[in-house]
């Protein structure tokens, strides 16, 4: 049989090398022509602990490593089509409600991506990769992407407050937790939050005594295995979709706190639209000064862990139906097929 041989060549960090690995396993079960060569790319940050498959259609290209820094430009750029959301406001888009076609609401402009609007336009600009025949296509007609996020977040001023108000925010919800802590890189260095050397020193003084029967306070967390467990009632989350749809899989419930990028928007989308996840903070932006309070965090975490709440009940649904659309004849397991029909047809002989 002839082989198709795809590359992927995802971002190295281990939430995008798992969810490339998952959707290689997914096209190399399904079609028995492809064969995946998925680059890992070793940035001098980063685990790519526990990236392997026991498939023989699926292998591992470590590239060398490089120095990298703030100031360092990628060589080469992505094509990039680029479309409008029109808006009809006197006021500017951060304040105004847009309408685009796949939300069932107004959305609200400050929910958008900072770098979508631009002046000189007035208009709601969003990078994305269409088809050419976008119009027949079986696809949504455009893939947002965000061409300026960078693993840098200068997240300083929100550790010095934010660390406290969560805190005293678990604390006084009484629930139990498991809390992943880890500091934010230097400023001007590019590379990923790691754990820290003496945790007492960043939490409010006796909290970890106050909360020794109830909490725990780790470093990096494998989220999956976490999600997966019967324990677990209740996720907060930033809102990466990833991250979003494994907690559907899983049937836990979220409560929403974005910081940057499509966060945002992906939480206005869960709460106000498909009343999947409670809110602690929709519209929060981690270059604000603004730090979200204790009480928030306490709210948000009551709305979460109510059992009765209307979102327990949805995500209960939306579990059995994420799995409906995986067998033969669901929306996921016909769209897999359409897109490797695609590649199919598209390939360079």
């Amino acid at each position: 049989m002839e082989q198709t041989e795809l590359v992927f060549i995802p971002f190295p960090i281990i939430g995008h090398l798992a969810s490339a690995l998952e959707i290689a396993k997914l096209i190399t079960k399904r079609d028995p022509r492809f064969s995946i060569t998925i680059f890992i790319m070793k940035f001098p940050f980063g685990s790519t602990d526990g990236m392997d498959t026991d498939s023989d259609s699926i292998r591992f290209v470590t590239l060398p490593p490089v120095e990298v820094s703030s100031e360092t430009t990628p060589s080469g750029h992505f094509s990039l089509n680029s479309s409008k959301f029109t808006y009809h406001s006197s006021e500017t888009p951060s304040t105004s409600s847009l309408a685009p076609t796949r939300f069932g609401s107004l959305v609200p402009g400050k929910v958008f991506p900072a770098w979508m609007f631009e002046k000189e336009t007035e208009g709601l600009r969003c990078f994305c990769i269409t088809r050419g025949d976008s119009e027949k296509s079986r696809y949504p007609r455009c893939i947002p992407l965000d061409p300026y996020s960078t693993p840098e977040w200068d997240l300083g001023k929100l550790w010095c407050g934010s660390i406290k108000e969560i805190a005293y925010g678990l604390e006084h919800s009484g629930h139990r937790f498991l809390w992943s802590l880890r500091q934010p890189p230097q400023k001007g260095k590019m590379e990923f939050s790691s754990g820290y050397e003496n945790i007492e020193e960043v939490l409010p003084e006796g909290f970890l005594h106050r909360t020794a029967r109830i909490g725990k306070v780790i470093g990096w967390a494998p989220q999956i295995a976490v999600l997966a467990h019967s324990a677990v009632g209740g996720f907060v989350s930033h809102c990466g979709w990833n991250s979003l749809l494994e907690s559907i899989w899983y049937g836990v419930p979220v409560a929403t706190w974005s910081m940057y990028a499509e966060q945002q928007i992906n939480a206005f989308q869960m709460v106000k639209d498909l009343g999947l996840a409670v809110e602690i903070k929709i519209d929060y932006n981690k270059d604000s000064d603004y730090v979200v309070s204790a009480h928030e965090i306490e709210n948000g975490l009551r709305n979460l862990m109510n059992i009765n709440s209307e979102v327990r009940k949805k995500r209960k649904e939306m579990k059995k139906i994420s799995r409906k659309v995986m067998i033969d004849g669901g929306s996921s397991h016909f769209s897999l097929g359409h897109f490797i029909e695609d590649m199919m047809d598209s390939k360079v002989i």
